[in-house]
């Protein structure tokens, strides 16, 4: 079985992976239910929630995928509330984020985050780390 999607530009994209990936956002798909969520609700922590490859670098898709949501993304953030950051608006408009053929963010991506996770803590906690 085929698990490579060759897309546009030659952007490498997973198919039939367990995370399902493209069929949870070209079909909206929801693989996440509250009751496994709902152990997470009373601890302490902040919850990054990574855009997907396919989501960032939709416009690379082949025609016939159409990306349309995050389902799950309503669900993460009615049980998580504000413990739970959603990255897609800081890295939606970058580019080179990803790597072309491999469905992790590379290290640009990763400083991006690191960067925006370090001004996070030193707001909530009145820290004063240096990124």
């Amino acid at each position: 079985m085929n698990k490579t999607l060759i897309g546009k530009n030659n952007y490498l994209f997973l198919i039939n992976d367990t995370n399902r990936e493209l069929e949870v956002h070209c079909n909206n798909l929801l693989l996440v239910n509250d009751i496994t969520l709902s152990k997470y609700k009373n601890t302490n922590y902040i919850l990054f929630i990574y855009p997907n490859k396919s989501l960032i670098y939709k416009k690379n898709l082949p025609d016939n995928y159409i990306v349309k949501y995050r389902p799950a993304l309503d669900l993460y953030k009615n049980i998580l509330g504000d413990k739970m950051i959603d990255l897609y608006d800081l890295l939606k408009d970058e580019e080179d984020i990803y790597y072309k053929t491999d469905t992790h963010i590379n290290l640009k991506g990763n400083l991006l985050v690191y960067n925006y996770f370090i001004n996070l803590i030193n707001d909530k906690l009145d820290l004063n780390f240096k990124s």
